[in-house]
Order: C-alpha cells, then sequence, then structure tokens
C-alpha cells in the first residue's frame, strides 16, 4: 500500500487529482492537506512515499508555500529521498524547484488525466516505488524495501522477519498475509512462510522442502501439504 501526500488549497484540484490517482492506483491511499500545518502533521503521523505539493500554497501567507514546505519536509529524516512533484501556475518557479528540491517532475496547471498519469509514470520508473515496502522494526525505524530484493519471509508471534539480498529485518507493522497480498512477487509454501520464486533452486517433493539460494547462502523452507500444489502450479 504505497501513500501519496497532496497538498493544495484547491478542493477542485485535490478532487480531481485523488480521482485520478484512485482510479490508476486503487490500493493506493491517498491523503490531503490545505494547508502548511497540516501537511506537515500527516507526514508526521504516517510514511508518506510521494509528496505532490501546490508550490502558491498560501496566498495570505507566502511564506507558507509549497517550496519552504518541501525544504522542511527533507529536513525530516524520513523523508530525505522521497519523491516530490509541484503545482504551479508560473513555469518560471521551475528553475528553483528543481535546483533547490531536486524534484523530478513537476505539473503546469491547468493539466489534464494524461499528465497525472505520466507524471506517476515517471516516479514509477526513477523511484521503483510500485515494488517497495516501508518496513516498521520493533525500535519505530523505518526501512524501505524492494519487493525483488526479498528471498523469504518468515512469521513468528505477529512479528514478521524479512530476509532481502542485503540484510534481514524485524517487521512490526506488516502480517505475512498483508505482505502477500501486497506483494506481486511472493508465493506462500507454508503457514509461516512466504517466499520469491526466482530465488528457487530445488523443490523436493517427498521431504516438503524448498531449497533457495543468494550468492553463498542456502535457505531450506518448510512445504505446508496444504500449499504444495499452488505452490507447483505458480511455478509452472
Amino acid at each position: 500500500m504505497y501513500k501519496i501526500l497532496i497538498v493544495e488549497d484547491n478542493s477542485i484540484i485535490t478532487d480531481f487529482l485523488i480521482n485520478v490517482i484512485s482510479e490508476l492506483y486503487p490500493k493506493w491511499s491517498v491523503y490531503n492537506a490545505d494547508s502548511y500545518k497540516k501537511a506537515i502533521d500527516i507526514a508526521m503521523n504516517q510514511d508518506i512515499d510521494l509528496f505532490i505539493l501546490d508550490y502558491e500554497l498560501n496566498k495570505d501567507n507566502l511564506t507558507e508555500n509549497g517550496f519552504n514546505l518541501g525544504i522542511e519536509l527533507k529536513n525530516i529524516p524520513k523523508y530525505k529521498n522521497t519523491p516530490m512533484v509541484f503545482e504551479t501556475s508560473y513555469p518560471n518557479h521551475i528553475f528553483s524547484i528543481i535546483n533547490e528540491l531536486h524534484c523530478i517532475y513537476y505539473l503546469i496547471k491547468p493539466y489534464e488525466k494524461a499528465d497525472i498519469q505520466h507524471m506517476l509514470n515517471k516516479i514509477l520508473n526513477y523511484n521503483n516505488l510500485e515494488k517497495r515496502f516501508s518496513i516498521k522494526d520493533s525500535f519505530g525505524i523505518n526501512s524501505y524495501i524492494n519487493d525483488n530484493d526479498i528471498i523469504y519471509v518468515n512469521t513468528n508471534r505477529h512479528t514478521l522477519e524479512i530476509f532481502t539480498t542485503a540484510n534481514s529485518f524485524l517487521c512490526m507493522n506488516y502480517s505475512l498475509a498483508q505482505l502477500i497480498k501486497e506483494s506481486d512477487i511472493l508465493i506462500q509454501c507454508h503457514k509461516s512462510y512466504a517466499i520469491n520464486p526466482k530465488f528457487i533452486t530445488n523443490l523436493d517433493k517427498t521431504t516438503y522442502t524448498v531449497t533457495l539460494q543468494f550468492n553463498d547462502k542456502v535457505f531450506s523452507i518448510p512445504i505446508g501439504r496444504k500449499y504444495k500444489e499452488t505452490l507447483l502450479r505458480k511455478m509452472d
């Protein structure tokens, strides 16, 4: 589930953005804020994957604009590398937002559905957003994991242990069922395990085990009897 925060004080534009994004990506969560303060509150209480910010946010208080909001958000450690898209009615703002905030896309008002779709495609290709999970550990620290880098997942007493090509993580904000549902890759092979089939090197139908390997690391994972046929079908 990917989270987008739209910060825009024009409700018509906000509704248009929400409708288009929800139509294209119905599983995504879209939040909206019509003020600088509300945007910060949402950002602090959620883990946002993409910001869409109105450059001319507050006409009555020019310091509370999208540019300054972007700077403040970038100073929050978890959003240091989070992509930002800016909306503006004035093309002369583009230079500052690209150079100062390194935004990778901007929308010139008025824009259409095709512009939003093009923007989202570029963001997805740039940051692999569609394959990324925000994992929160027992200390409340967030890590971002790409779907394709997960080797296998094991659940034990409401805690997930996720083994990836780089490291292993204890995860407190996903259940095994939820992770499998949102992943395009993982296959459940046991009530407590899910695996990435690209790492399979052997499947033993007599001992009900599957062997996974990444470089010199080898993992032997049990196969539950009720999952055997499903696993075999998905591997065909």
